[in-house]
């Protein structure tokens, strides 16, 4: 049976961006391991999990799918520095967020600003979840 500190081990020695894929039958729950609940951007998942950062703010995120778990490793922990977390791990929502909220500002001033960065990171948010994928079961 796999741990999660191996496929933390595994997502750091890896290139950035590298997921891997676990079956739930293979590993143990992420809470069992010393995850929390989190929140992370729609892509057909049930649920998301973090673990505790790193000393360089770096964690392992994983979504929970029906029968199996995707991790990742964010190059910023969102609870160390949410924004450059969004400019990093998540840019396509950061950049219509900045996007609309340009635009707004062009409109009406502060409120048009905060209006228009709300409605980009909804848009952005949309953009992720129209394009995301659930990942495939794990090989047998």
């Amino acid at each position: 049976m796999r741990s999660w500190s191996q496929v933390e081990a595994e997502l750091r020695a890896s290139s950035p961006g590298t997921r891997i894929i676990v079956g739930k039958s293979e590993i143990e729950t992420p809470a069992q391991a010393g995850a929390t609940r989190s929140i992370g951007l729609p892509s057909g998942q049930l649920s998301d999990w973090r673990f505790p950062p790193s000393a360089g703010c770096r964690s392992v995120h994983v979504q929970e799918f029906p029968t199996t778990y995707l991790a990742h490793l964010d190059e910023v922990d969102p609870g160390c520095a949410p924004v450059q977390h969004l400019l990093v791990d998540a840019p396509i929502v950061a950049a219509l967020g900045v996007g609309g909220a340009v635009l707004g500002a062009m409109v009406g001033r502060v409120r048009g600003t905060f209006v228009g960065l709300a409605g980009g990171l909804v848009l952005g948010v949309l953009v992720h979840w129209a394009v995301a994928t659930p990942p495939p079961p794990p090989p047998r």
